[in-house]
């Protein structure tokens, strides 16, 4: 019993160490934030929360701008500031409560992140006067997304909905109070004549949306008009189940026609294998499609999960020894070792593989590395 004990003590020890080497959102205020090591994973706590509206993108590259929320802990030259992002190779987009890829997001979207940073400063700057000065808002090197989310998303995702309160269509209103959210304040909303209503599987007016009502929403304009300008609503369960399996059934033909991003964890040069795990991102539906002993095709990417040419240049093998293991917020937990025709020279741990069931079609020139 002793020596159960004494074990236990060194476990917790030990935890609690390591938790104290680097800052989270919930404390060790002192520490330094976590900073990123290629081809590890890090501490699903480590993230840093970061929310705002959706001002850029580049859809190729995987990378973006976010109009920051407003805070109590920036000065007023800070509000607005603008947040430059990457997305990391095994970070989850999500939009309308399905997985998604960064072009599905309308450009204003208000979005909830988590954000890892590389040290780098924040290049975005202005011109006042004659003088070139940086934007500020807190650390400007948090330029690593590896989750963003759309609000009805986030919410849907921790059971919790919007209760209407009070609506005022003169004014063109609606006060609302989040529901499952201890000590939550109520919060009104604005909205106008483009702002588009669901219930059930069709388009309604702004005169359904009735008090007492459990909603989801999207908004826009969040640091210009108080809380935010609503963009679309849904008024019960089908209307989000249908805009989520919509949403799921564009996120299915995106991935089957670039692929489903792995990474390498271990190759053996003799027996020519190398072994994956299937990074987090990608639905459910495409994932189980993954069976041992089925042939394969596969193509090297970058850390943008972009091929060269996967169209001339894709190998071709079959899955060995395909494992379930525990998820994580970062892999799927699907790992296979395979054998593929063409040893390849991006075969190595840590490099990005994108993985094809379905065929190989041709992608748009500007996606691919090679021109």
């Amino acid at each position: 019993m002793r020596y159960f004990l004494i074990l236990f003590i060194l476990i917790f020890s030990l935890q609690a160490e390591d938790k104290a080497k680097y800052r989270t959102d919930q404390g060790n205020e002192k520490a330094e934030w976590y900073k990123l090591k290629k081809g590890e994973f890090p501490p699903e706590d480590a993230a840093h929360y970061l929310s705002g509206e959706l001002i850029k993108i580049d859809h190729v590259t995987g990378s973006g701008r976010i109009r920051l929320d407003r805070s109590d802990s920036q000065s007023t030259g800070e509000y607005d500031a603008p947040l430059q992002f990457t997305l990391m190779p095994y970070a989850t987009v999500r939009y309308n409560g399905a997985y998604a890829s960064i072009m599905d997001i309308p450009l204003g979207t208000h979005l909830h992140g988590k954000f890892f940073r590389t040290g780098a400063p924040n290049t975005l700057s202005r011109a006042v006067g004659n003088t070139l000065r940086y934007y500020q808002h807190g650390d400007p090197s948090f330029d690593q997304a590896v989750l963003l989310e759309d609000d009805f998303s986030f919410y849907q995702r921790q059971n919790q909905s919007w209760k209407v309160l009070n609506l005022d269509l003169g004014k063109k209103t609606v006060e609302v109070q989040l529901n499952g959210a201890k000590g939550a304040k109520p919060k009104k909303f604005k909205f106008t004549n483009a702002t588009r209503v669901w219930k059930g599987k069709s388009v309604v007016e702004l005169k359904d949306l009735k008090d007492q009502q459990e909603i989801l929403f999207n908004f826009s304009d969040a640091t210009f008009t108080g809380p935010g300008r609503i963009t679309e609503i849904w008024l019960d369960k089908e209307s989000q189940e249908m805009a989520a399996n919509h949403q799921k059934q564009k996120h299915i033909v995106y991935r089957k026609r670039r692929g489903v991003p792995a990474q390498v964890i271990a190759v053996d040069n003799v027996k020519k294998t190398v072994t994956v795990t299937l990074l987090a991102g990608t639905d459910e539906a495409l994932l189980s499609s993954f069976k041992n002993k089925q042939g394969i095709s596969l193509a090297v990417a970058n850390e943008n999960l972009r091929t060269y040419h996967h169209i001339h240049d894709a190998a071709h093998g079959k899955i060995l020894d395909l494992q379930k293991v525990p998820a994580t917020a970062y892999d799927s937990g699907i790992r296979f070792t395979f054998k593929a025709n063409v040893f390849l020279e991006g075969y190595r741990p840590n490099e990005i593989i994108m993985f094809f069931k379905w065929g190989i079609v041709e992608i748009p020139r500007e996606e691919r590395l090679y021109k």
